[in-house]
């Protein structure tokens, strides 16, 4: 049912499809679940939100247009909204952030001074900055513990993404392929290597083909819970401000959850894969290229790498480790 007619009365409430695609387990899957499960309960018989997940409604790409459309009232996105807008590719930057603490600490001024102002030019809003959670990498090498241990190392990237670049600064062959096809290459010993979310290694089950996996955690993505900004005007306000309460609640609460699927992984994992922590200030040292090229290309870019740089977790990671 299009976004359209969400005015028009009917015996039955209006479905409002939220999709993302990301399997059972993700943290996608339990944040969506417990967002729809909160949302339900308020909104009694005038609407009521329906989760299609692992891909069910498409592509990222596809889900945005069916955004824009009407043609569904919200969806969880992450991966493709640099491609949105230029200040999104802030969290594409190695190491940039360290802590789920510091997130919540710049989020409400990240949202509102940066990323609201890019959505409403493409005509979206976003509810919601929930989470993807930290990558890491995993190989069949060696452990690695400093740039210099992926000297050469045929390592999977997201094609299309900044990954390439960074994964180049750390002296490493990144392969740019498409998440469907690297357990076979890595099966064949024609990758070395891949970097993601601990749940996209659990999931791709592919601790059964890669020895070593290193918390190196040199990404941090966010989910984005979006909406379009004409579609959204058509919802009677209170749907509208029931969807934005719940939607800014589970803020903390996905950063916990997060938190929580993390550890339960790591032991998991570490039943089959040699675990290893990194090295975090030389990774941050050899990523200073990747930070020169974003902030001279980016709209906002130094003023973005002042706010979300996360000096105090280095700084306390450091002295940890000492």
């Amino acid at each position: 049912m299009a976004l359209l007619s969400w005015h028009t009365a009917a015996a039955e409430p209006v479905e409002l499809k939220l999709g993302h695609i990301d399997p059972k387990g993700s943290i996608y899957w339990l944040t969506t679940e417990e967002f729809a499960k909160r949302v339900n309960e308020k909104l009694a018989d005038r609407a009521i939100v329906k989760v299609y997940r692992a891909g069910e409604l498409g592509t990222e790409a596809e889900m945005l247009d069916q955004l824009k459309r009407g043609d569904i009232a919200m969806a969880l996105l992450g991966q493709i909204m640099p491609s949105v807008a230029p200040e999104f590719g802030a969290f594409e930057l190695p190491y940039i952030v360290l802590s789920r603490a510091h997130i919540k600490d710049v989020r409400q001024q990240l949202v509102r001074d940066y990323l609201q102002p890019a959505l409403k030019q493409k005509g979206l809003r976003m509810l919601g900055l929930w989470e993807t959670g930290f990558r890491h990498v995993t190989n069949n090498l060696r452990p690695v513990k400093e740039p210099r241990d992926l000297k050469g190392m045929r390592i999977r990237v997201n094609p299309g993404s900044r990954e390439d670049a960074m994964f180049k600064a750390f002296g490493a062959d990144p392969r740019p392929v498409n998440l469907d096809a690297a357990y076979m290459l890595l099966k064949h010993n024609e990758l070395d290597a891949q970097q993601g979310p601990l749940i996209v290694i659990k999931n791709r089950r592919l601790d059964e083909v890669q020895k070593y996996l290193s918390l190196t955690r040199h990404n941090y993505m966010p989910a984005y819970l979006l909406v379009s900004e004409e579609h959204f005007a058509k919802l009677d306000p209170q749907v509208q401000q029931i969807l934005i309460s719940a939607a800014a609640e589970m803020q903390d609460w996905a950063l916990a959850e997060g938190a929580k699927l993390d550890a339960a992984l790591i032991k998991d994992l570490s039943a089959k894969m040699t675990v290893n922590d990194v090295d975090l200030l030389s990774f941050v040292l050899a990523s200073v290229p990747v930070y020169k090229n974003f902030t001279d290309n980016t709209p906002h870019g130094k003023e973005l790498v002042k706010l979300l740089f996360d000096s105090s977790s280095l700084l306390s990671t450091q002295r940890s480790e000492r």
